[in-house]
């Protein structure tokens, strides 16, 4: 089984490679997450406040969702319940955290 913090951290560090030059703030959002897909939507914060989304490209997007498949099918396998979305918040100084929701 795969641990769900490494995903987590491999998630994290796909992000920030993949995110704008000038990026304070980035962060991926799951969405519609299931045993076989998920999307993502990417988004970030420049150094001047500016607020916008960008493409990390069809390679780093797959290899994002299938992290995140493969988060909920740890997460799942280790008792904790189904969720259905994530966003990963990832700081330019390497601090992130990450939020699960669980509606349907």
């Amino acid at each position: 089984m795969t641990d769900p913090d490494d995903l987590i951290r491999t998630i994290g560090n796909t992000v920030a490679s993949a995110a704008p030059a000038g990026w304070v703030t980035a962060w991926v959002r799951a969405v519609d997450v299931s045993a076989d897909h998920a999307r993502a939507e990417y988004d970030y914060v420049s150094e001047d406040g500016v607020e916008a989304w960008f493409d990390p490209g069809m390679e780093l997007s797959n290899a994002v969702s299938t992290s995140f498949i493969r988060l909920l099918s740890a997460m799942v396998a280790s008792g904790q319940p189904v969720w259905t979305g994530a966003t990963l918040v990832v700081q330019r100084n390497g601090h992130f955290n990450v939020r699960f929701s669980y509606e349907p």
